[in-house]
């Protein structure tokens, strides 16, 4: 094979390359449905310090009846990489955030902890918001059991109909947004869990590098078998 096909094709990989990188660029973020609303006065999270999201802001709240659909959600335009950071609580209760392949956080767990997770298609995220009733004294649903664990997930349904969600409005050029978590003990002031979830694109550069590795391999194994011949 000569030299001006070799390159070619180096360049076909590099263009290959660069089309993956502007599509993980172009995951968004997308909010359908809820009640537009703002955050209370009574929202105060403990927070290390933190000064957002702050009361008065814009948020989507999203609610439903026990076993119902809330209706709604947030969503991604694209597969993306995510990433969920824990930034504050005000609950005492046990609460936390499930996402894809049980990766978990929980307002027990230092601030700013974080984790990553990969969501291969477009449409809602996968995550839901649970609570953990602490026995009969704790029965929040009346159902007079002790230790449920209640959830509501985004773009599904919610286990117990005082449950609730809310999200910020996007930020960041649609790659950012803060859910926030009422954990159906009352005050209804979505401050019993908050999350910022991000859209973190894989580097340019990484991308560029594995599709010229990618076309380079290629050729060199065209002239293996070319030299076999």
């Amino acid at each position: 094979m000569n030299k001006a096909r070799l390159f070619k094709r180096a360049l076909a990989g590099l263009a290959l390359a660069a089309t993956m990188t502007t599509a993980a660029a172009a995951a968004t973020f997308n909010i359908t449905g809820g009640t537009a609303s703002v955050l209370p006065a009574t929202y105060n999270p403990s927070c290390n310090g933190c000064t957002a999201p702050a009361v008065g802001d814009p948020i989507t709240v999203f609610s439903g009846s026990t076993g119902g659909s809330i209706g709604g959600g947030l969503g991604i335009s694209s597969a993306a990489t995510l990433r969920f950071t824990f930034i504050g609580k005000e609950a005492g209760a046990m609460n936390a955030l499930f996402s894809i392949g049980g990766a978990t956080l929980t307002n027990t767990g230092g601030f700013n902890t974080t984790f990553t997770v990969y969501q291969t298609v477009a449409g809602f995220l996968n995550f839901l918001f649970q609570t953990q009733e602490g026995g009969l004294w704790d029965d929040i649903n009346g159902n007079g059991v002790g230790n449920d664990q209640l959830g509501i997930s985004n773009g599904g349904t919610t286990q117990f109909g005082g449950l609730s969600m809310a999200f910020s409005s996007i930020f960041n050029q649609g790659k950012s947004v803060y859910a926030f978590f009422g954990d159906g003990r009352g005050d209804v002031d979505f401050d019993d869990m908050v999350v910022r979830i991000d859209v973190v694109p894989l580097p340019a550069t990484a991308l560029l590098m594995f599709g010229a590795l990618g076309g380079l391999g290629a050729l060199r194994a065209r002239r293996k078998k070319a030299s076999a011949a």
